[in-house]
């Protein structure tokens, strides 16, 4: 301990002795340190800390899926047959999706809610902050009229008091009685402002596939053991009932995995990202390390004479870098407090990413990252001075610059394994963002800067019928028009980037039931929708006021369905046949070829889909869309939202959108990832121009004498600068080789981020490395340039 005490003072001493060295180590490394406490922060939080449930790693979500790996959703009837069949889980549960909407509070508001079996809060293990859930006989065949609410709408509605228990809620027009109130970190499933009993469900077919199950797995029992339990539960279900769940079979996800979907991969690369950035962070300062080195070799030589063993040299040397990096881990944690902040206020919408915090584990990180770097670019230098040639080193400065040789050929291979991982990060960067660029000029079929959309709900307790339905569309519309800044409005169950439409299977009525059957999405619209969207049908007409429910029942097609189901013919006047899985079809004139529109959002393929009349097939959800002639048309929302009221006081309204901040927040993360890997890729490559700069630069003072006396002997200025020119373009052009063949392996993994491009896309590749080799020639130049200036009568003078 005492040895360990005495490096660490003789450390310290020899630190303050070179504050520009320890300056620049201290920056560089804050930075790196930083950048990676940052997005780890960003990975523990979301992908890595366990949710706030028991057990939480036991607990999974159960579904069906199809050999395309659709999601099918879970009968009452295969749930029935669960509850006694799988032993891998100790408990389950159900619930299927609901909206309600909620009258007598400061406004109507629409409502989601989970209907739940009897054992699903058991499942998490988590009882009710105030009250209780509920009891058996609310949930049989006739459920009771009781709520349990979810904290956050306590909150609001309630104004959190603890005596609610007891009374009433208005949803849907029926009161329902509050029974209990759910700890605001449950939050399954994620949307749920409350949740009601499901009740008894036995009288619905296995086709009806409305629930999602939950289930806590067996503790000590092992996922593959489940899994292989599912499968051979898949088999039996396919065997009993092959008209349902031939080739269909059950998956298991765990809670986190279902929570955070696919955002795993993005988020390890970016962490992959700031890893590679802090490695070419330690190859920096290791060759600085190295340079410094050289300064001390003479000491050093002096200390192994007087009878330091070569350990204890080592070891000394390792004290003050991994001293100066964990100063450096010190700074750059305090750089992640303020960096978290900006990756917050930048990032998209991500899951869990209001629970990312500099928190104790955060810290532990960086204190191991900062550990590791220190040896990472201390081990190398210290070994490498504290094997010197003795004799060499106490020869005086000439020997000393010979021996530097050595050292300056180590300090190149640094400066190469720093261009070759910079130009893999920079084409990871660029990449990406060509990527964008091409996503961003992908005209999603509907200018929709101009449109805002405003989903409201007409449940059956107020309008029965579906000509009620219609009427209250057409007037909402009428009204809305008559607003200053509004062009047009119409109505649509779904808006474009908000989902394709319901899945259903159609085919031409000319040919078979089965022989060109086509699965499709089916979305139905109003009167002026398209005009509304402004669009104009490629050919034939729209759908007007006698598209009516008394009138022939019609369909517009988009331009992918036209051509998948009549190729090269003319679809209008053809009768689309709409299969029912009831087996009473129904035909449908084609009135009509529209443009086709990225309902997914413009990553997404175009679906082939068809268009009903709202008043041939009333829907209780509709989406209003108006086209508004302002600026900016967020500002009509309110108006919208009176002018709704006034026709309807009690009609609760969601989903309020400018149609064009819905198209900026499905940009958001592509957006997010090529600029976030933009700024590490610029940060390295200011790095690795640090890096050749300093070798060149280091190499020129060592050689001061040798190109004095070339000089004298007749060397001209010209040559000179070509010599030094082409030491470090050998290095640059060595580090660009290692870095295209690292980078077309490494590329790879970022096939599933691009969008109209691959992973080896030559534009990108030729560009980025010109660009650095472009940066590495002007850090080469100044040493050049300085070099062809030496005054050889100086140099030999002063020798």
């Amino acid at each position: 301990m005492s040895s360990f005490i005495q490096d660490l003072r003789f450390a310290l001493r020899r630190l303050t002795k070179s504050p520009g060295f320890v300056a620049t180590s201290l920056v560089i490394l804050g930075l790196g340190i930083g950048a990676t406490t940052t997005i780890f922060s960003v990975v523990y939080g979301v992908l890595l800390r366990p949710l706030d449930y028991p057990s939480a790693e036991r607990l999974y979500e159960i579904d069906a899926k199809n050999s395309d790996g659709d999601e099918l959703g879970i009968s009452y009837q295969d749930y029935l047959d669960w509850e006694g069949t799988l032993k891998s889980f100790e408990a389950l549960g159900a619930y299927r999706f609901g909206s309600m909407h909620l009258t007598g509070g400061m406004e109507p508001a629409q409502l989601r809610h989970a209907h739940v079996t009897q054992g699903f809060f058991d499942v998490f293990q988590v009882v009710p902050q105030i009250g209780r859930t509920f009891q058996d006989d609310e949930n049989d065949t006739s459920p009771a009229n009781v709520v349990v609410l979810a904290h956050h709408l306590w909150q609001v509605q309630l104004g959190g008091r603890r005596d609610a228990l007891g009374e009433t809620l208005t949803l849907n027009g029926e009161p329902y009685e509050i029974i209990g109130v759910m700890p605001a970190s449950f939050e399954r499933p994620d949307y749920a402002d409350f949740w009601l009993p499901l009740g008894d469900l036995t009288q619905t077919s296995r086709e009806q596939r409305l629930l999602t199950v939950a289930a806590r797995l067996k503790e000590g029992t092992k996922r593959s053991a489940a899994v292989r339990e599912l499968d051979l539960l898949a088999a039996r279900m396919a065997a009993d009932h092959p008209e349902v769940h031939d080739n269909n079979r059950l998956v298991a996800t765990t809670l986190l995995e279902e929570r955070i979907g696919d955002l795993r991969q993005s988020m390890w690369l970016l962490f992959g990202a700031v890893a590679g950035v802090l490695l070419i962070v330690c190859l920096n300062i290791a060759a600085l390390q190295l340079v410094r080195g050289l300064e001390r070799r003479h000491e050093v030589a002096m200390r192994t004479v007087l009878g330091a063993e070569r350990s204890r040299v080592i070891r000394q040397l390792l004290t003050e870098s991994i001293l100066i990096a964990l100063m450096g881990g010190g700074l750059g944690v305090l750089l992640a407090f303020w960096g978290l902040d900006l990756v917050v206020n930048l990032a998209p919408p991500i899951p869990r990413l209001n629970e990312v915090s500099i928190n104790l584990q955060v810290v532990a990180f960086a204190f191991l990252i900062s550990l590791a770097s220190g040896v990472l670019f201390g081990l190398l230098p210290a070994l490498r001075n504290a094997t010197a040639d003795l004799s060499g080193a106490l020869k005086g400065a000439k020997a000393e610059a010979q021996a530097g040789w050595g050292a300056m050929s180590l300090r190149g291979w640094l400066v190469v394994a720093q261009i070759a991982l910079t130009l893999v990060l920079l084409i990871g960067a660029g990449l990406l963002g060509r990527s964008f660029q091409r996503l961003q000029a992908v005209d999603v079929g509907v200018d929709v800067e101009q449109l805002v959309s405003i989903g409201l709900v007409m449940p059956p307790d107020v309008y029965p019928e579906g000509h009620q339905k219609t009427r209250f569309l057409r007037e909402v519309g009428e009204r809305i028009e008559r607003i200053s800044g509004v062009e047009r409005a119409s109505a649509g169950n779904y808006v474009p980037m908000n989902g394709p439409g319901t899945r259903v299977s159609v085919s031409p009525k000319r040919f078979g039931r089965d022989e060109k059957k086509r699965d499709v999405y089916e979305q139905v619209v109003d009167v002026g929708y398209f005009e509304t969207l402004g669009l104009v049908p490629i050919v034939g007409r729209t759908l007007t006021a006698a598209d009516d429910e008394n009138a022939p029942d019609v369909a517009l097609v988009n331009a992918s369905l036209a051509e998948r189901l009549w190729p090269g013919e003319l679809a209008v006047g053809e009768d689309l046949v709409l299969h029912r899985p009831n087996g009473e079809d129904l035909s449908l004139q084609v009135i009509g070829v529209v443009p086709d529109i990225y309902q997914n959002g413009p990553s997404q393929p175009v679906q082939p889909a068809f268009y009903r009349a709202h008043a041939q097939s009333p829907w209780g959800y509709m989406n209003l869309l108006v086209r508004s002639v302002e600026s900016d048309p967020q500002q009509l929302i309110p108006a919208i939202r009176a002018a709704i009221w006034e026709i309807d006081p009690d009609r609760p309204l969601f989903a309020q959108n400018a149609m064009g901040s819905v198209l900026n927040r499905q940009l958001s993360a592509p957006r997010f990832n090529a600029a976030l890997l933009g700024i590490f890729s610029l940060f390295a490559l200011l790095l690795a121009a640090v890096g050749i700069y300093s070798v060149m630069a280091f190499a020129v003072g060592q050689r001061h004498r040798e190109i004095g006396i070339r000089m004298a002997l007749g060397a001209s200025r010209g040559r000179i600068y070509s010599m030094v020119m082409n030491q470090g373009l050998k290095l640059a052009l060595l580090g660009l080789g290692f870095g295209v063949l690292s980078a077309m392996g490494a590329t790879r993994i970022l096939e599933s981020f691009l969008f109209g491009l691959t992973s080896t896309d030559l534009p990108t590749f030729i560009g980025v490395s010109t660009v650095l080799l472009v940066a590495a020639t002007l850090a080469i130049y100044m040493p050049a340039s300085r070099a062809s200036r030496v005054d050889p009568m100086v140099t030999l003078r002063d020798d």
